[in-house]
């Protein structure tokens, strides 16, 4: 088995089931021309891209967006890729913005793509929510497949033998020698609510919507470092096992379990979040 370099989400974000989910929820937040929007964990400009698409009208863009990331490389590439003169570029994290030279209220709307689940401890999270509730005036949106409703039908099914045919694949016998898996989904919809509510905001409405996910989904879901290393974490004994390689070792396991379960889609829930401050 070739060990390659994890790529992380370029191949998840390329592939056409993603741009029409990010397209979708952003366009579900109700963004107006003339609006100015904050894109929290921003990356490489993806979300923004689509955040441009509701701000256009018959003159062209009419707004500005704020792009929020904590890499310095992926807002370089954001840069790359967006217009001149209609982007703002701001260095850390949702839970910084009370450190930044903001006035209340400063932006109309706040949108959170595919990240909020990253904040796993409690206080973080509420810090953020607050600080975000302070800094926005119309709505706040969110959404992510990386939650506790995430799996529907076959899909737990697949997880568990995605993940034992990746251990065999890498020798490593999963009833003696593996390490327990975690996940990057332990809050839901109501764990969330509980939260938005917490940090102020007085309307939460949250919603869940099903897609069907081919093999070359998971395949890209498979390159992100922080779920390789949540689904098959290191292994005790075995320190010359790389998190690429348990990458690659899920990524060339994804078919054949599609094979075995003799299907060609299986579904997986996103959260989609709004709060109104």
């Amino acid at each position: 088995m070739v060990s390659r370099k994890l790529v992380d989400y370029d191949p998840f974000a390329e592939l056409p089931l993603a741009r029409d989910i990010l397209k979708r929820f952003t366009k579900s937040v109700g963004i107006l021309p003339g609006s100015h929007v904050l894109d929290v964990g921003a990356g490489t400009g993806e979300s923004a891209e689509a955040i441009l698409e509701c701000l256009q009208s018959s003159n062209g863009c009419a707004g500005k967006i704020t792009l929020l990331e904590p890499e310095e490389r992926l807002l370089d590439k954001a840069r790359e890729r967006l217009p001149a003169g209609v982007a703002e570029y701001a260095h850390g994290y949702a839970q910084d913005l009370d450190e930044m030279d903001l006035e209340e209220g400063a932006f109309d709307f706040t949108v959170w793509s595919n990240g909020i689940h990253y904040l796993e401890d409690e206080d973080m999270l509420d810090r953020a929510l607050r600080a975000i509730r302070k800094h926005t005036r119309v709505k706040f949106s969110a959404w992510t497949t990386f939650m506790s409703e995430a799996y529907l039908g076959r899909t737990a099914r697949f997880a568990g033998l995605w993940v034992l045919r990746a251990y065999r694949k890498l020798g490593i016998d999963p009833k003696t020698e593996r390490a327990k898996s975690s996940s990057l989904g332990f809050r839901g919809s109501a764990e969330y609510t509980a939260a938005l509510k917490r940090a102020g905001f007085s309307v939460v409405k949250t919603n869940l919507v099903t897609f069907d996910l081919s093999p070359e989904v998971w395949e890209s879901i498979a390159r992100f470092r922080d779920y390789v290393g949540n689904a098959l974490p290191e292994i005790p004994g075995h320190p010359e096992i790389t998190l690429a390689m348990r990458s690659e070792a899920l990524v060339e396991s994804v078919k054949e379990v599609y094979e075995r379960l003799k299907v060609d889609t299986l579904p997986r829930n996103w959260l989609y979040i709004e709060a109104t401050p």
